[in-house]
C-alpha cells in the first residue's frame, strides 16, 4: 500500500507522527549510500546518469513518497531522495498529489 492517493502536504505531516515507522521500509535499506549520494560535484546529465542506479531503486520503493516528503521538509539540497536528484524537488507544491509527482506508477497500475 502506498500513500499515493495523498497530497504532499498530507505525507509530510503523516511522516511528522513519531509513531508512524516508513525508513525499513526503502528499498534503499541495504543498498550502498554512495549510489544516493555523490562526493562529486555533477550537474545536468552527469548528474542523472550517476544517479540512474539509485532512481530505479527508488522506483521499486514502497515509502518513496514518505522519502520525497522527508527531504523536503527537512531541505535535503544532495542526493536522491524519493527517486527525485535536487533540481526535481525545488518547487514541489504540497498540494500536489504524490501520485501526480511519480508518473510512472499510474502506467504500472
Amino acid at each position: 500500500m502506498t500513500n499515493d492517493h495523498l497530497t504532499l502536504s498530507e505525507v509530510k505531516q503523516l511522516i511528522s507522527d513519531p509513531e508512524y515507522q516508513w525508513k525499513e521500509q526503502g528499498a534503499c535499506v541495504s543498498s550502498d549510500t554512495s549510489l544516493f549520494i555523490m562526493e562529486r560535484d555533477l550537474k545536468g546529465r552527469s548528474l542523472n546518469k550517476e544517479y540512474k542506479q539509485a532512481i530505479d531503486i527508488c522506483l521499486q520503493c514502497p515509502v518513496r513518497a514518505e522519502c520525497l516528503a522527508y527531504a523536503i521538509k527537512n531541505y535535503c539540497s544532495e542526493g536522491v531522495w524519493g527517486g527525485t536528484i535536487p533540481a526535481q524537488r525545488k518547487g514541489l507544491h504540497n498540494n500536489r498529489k504524490v501520485r501526480d509527482l511519480f508518473p510512472e506508477r499510474r502506467r504500472k497500475g
